[in-house]
């Protein structure tokens, strides 16, 4: 009977979260850019933006670059795989989550809560449906944490091997991999110390590791001979190590707390009170530590809480990230909830029922409904759209609002081009250039390495990923169209205003052009306005 209902309460929550996922789907607009790549790269061209260039790594999402590549040649609608694939890495997440908290010893019904936190949770329900690669990236992490957890309370050599492996291919997913593949090293170096396990598990260890570097040695390796960069370009369009940038990193994380983490707090207040006989004032003794038996279970929560502190420190150092629903924090929400849950499964195994607890049901339900508002029309009522972020629901409806009108203007670039050598310059790159099947040029340094290079003053007051721009380069290279708005206007529009230097090329050398266009999908129309270069 508890199996029935454990079977049903997992199934519940894979469609709960499957149908929250299509409610926020949105291919979002960064998604096109990989799509870009996977094109070329299918065609025979590869790793290029723009045909007949050089090779530019303009992406962090190697492996999810090769997925879309495939899903190419197969002749796959590429925005229904990528979206079919990120809700298939979600749902298994979903099944890591709750094998996890089995590891760490939570009952079977308790170990549903972080699951079915996670199933309303807008951020990860919002990045699987988006096109991008943060649900698979989140299902490597999540997967070789969990045989990391494995191997720790049975000793298995082949969950060992794996949660190598699956490293691995977070690693080649995005960069920040390695930073995971340090910390498990780490961790596993703690458990042997503390364990004092016999020679033969080093070697073990050893094995396993170079399972991860043998692969990553080569893979980068490569990539550095190919691209010539030590990091992806979008690392040095977005970053710079500045105080401003780790105070917006640090203002994401404040909002990212009121919003998703804010709605938990009556029930850490109300766990906290019932276990208040577990806090005592003790002396922490190393020495002391390190001579008592290992528990895997908190050992394992230790290495769940340290991963979530770390990755979180991470995040305000790269100065977090504008777009919809926190993306940045989908990778770290599977661990964070699990550690919520924690608490929850002490106060059971004190001897605590849920029948004599009926507060805690009640504190649960308002985490969940706290949570799952974030996705909804009410949440643009009760909260104002943070500054530096796109927002919740609002930012799905904003990502949703730019991905429609930027597909409009690549499409209609591909009926208005003259010929196929013909550019644009633009400040969105993705739907554009995917769509109008021309050359584009990036204002902002994503795909053009000496934009992303380039050192400036305050850099992270404004969003990641837009603040490095250098117009006078970027004409340089004679775009024929130059994009500088894409929202519609009642009356066609005249030139932009720029620095005199900017402005005294664009009016010498490019003439105004306004065409009336209707965007069906957005419910607007009006003249858009660009700049088309003089035929000499």
């Amino acid at each position: 009977m508890k199996n029935r209902f454990v079977t049903f309460g997992l199934v519940s929550v894979v469609i709960l979260f499957i149908l929250h996922a299509i409610y926020l789907a949105v291919p979002a607009e960064d998604s096109f850019i990989s799509f870009r790549f996977a094109k070329n790269l299918a065609e025979g061209y590869g790793l290029v933006w723009n045909i007949g260039e050089l090779p530019v790594e303009g992406y962090t999402n190697f492996l999810w670059v090769i997925i879309c590549t495939l899903g190419t040649i197969a002749g796959f609608n590429i925005i229904l795989f990528a979206q079919f694939f990120g809700i298939t890495a979600g749902i298994f997440t979903l099944f890591y989550v709750y094998n996890i908290s089995r590891e760490i010893g939570f009952d079977e019904s308790t170990a549903l809560l972080p699951c079915l936190f996670l199933a309303v949770s807008g951020p990860f329900a919002t990045w699987a449906a988006s096109g991008m690669e943060t649900n698979l990236f989140t299902l490597f992490i999540v997967g070789s944490a969990y045989y990391t957890i494995s191997f720790w309370k049975s000793g298995d050599n082949k969950s060992l091997q794996l949660s190598f492996f699956l490293c691995l291919l977070s690693t080649l997913t995005r960069p920040e991999g390695f930073g995971i593949f340090l910390m498990l090293l780490f961790f596993h170096v703690i458990y042997y110390l503390k364990k004092a396990r016999p020679e033969r598990n080093v070697k073990q260890l050893i094995m396993a590791v170079l399972i991860y570097l043998i692969p990553f040695i080569i893979y980068f390796t490569w990539r550095y001979s190919y691209f010539g960069y030590l990091l992806p370009l979008t690392f040095y369009a977005k970053t710079g190590g500045t105080f401003y940038q780790w105070l917006r990193g640090l203002k994401y994380l404040i909002y990212f707390s009121v919003h998703f983490l804010l709605p938990f707090l009556p029930l850490l207040l109300y766990l906290f009170w019932k276990r208040k006989d577990l806090v005592k004032n003790k002396k922490f003794s190393l020495s002391e530590w390190l001579s008592k038996p290992l528990s895997s279970s908190s050992f394992s929560l230790m290495f769940c809480g340290v991963f979530c502190s770390a990755y979180i420190f991470y995040i305000i150092l790269v100065g977090g990230d504008y777009m919809a629903m926190y993306r940045f924090f989908v990778p770290v929400l599977p661990l964070i909830y699990i550690l919520l849950a924690a608490g929850f499964n002490l106060m059971k195994n004190s001897g605590q029922t849920l029948g004599k607890n009926s507060l805690a049901v009640i504190f649960i339900l308002i985490a969940l409904t706290g949570t799952i508002l974030q996705s909804t029309p009410l949440e643009k009522v009760l909260f104002h759209k943070p500054g530096i972020t796109h927002g919740q629901y609002q930012g799905v409806c904003i990502e949703r609002w730019h991905t429609n009108r930027l597909t409009l203007i690549g499409k209609f670039f591909n009926e208005y081009k003259k010929s196929d050598d013909e550019s644009i310059a633009t400040d969105a790159i993705g739907a554009i250039s995917f769509y109008s099947n021309l050359k584009v040029y990036d204002f902002h340094g994503l795909v053009d390495p000496v934009i992303a290079r380039m050192q400036i003053e305050n850099l992270g007051k404004g969003f990641p990923g837009h603040e490095k721009i250098n117009l006078l380069y970027t004409l340089s290279k004679q775009p024929t169209y130059f994009i500088n708005n894409r929202k519609f206007t009642n009356e066609p529009a005249d030139y932009p205003s720029y620095s005199p230097e900017v402005n005294k090329v664009l009016q010498s050398e490019y003439r105004v052009v306004s065409k009336w266009l209707v965007d069906e999908k957005n419910n607007e129309e009006g003249y858009f306005t660009f700049l088309e270069r003089i035929e000499n």
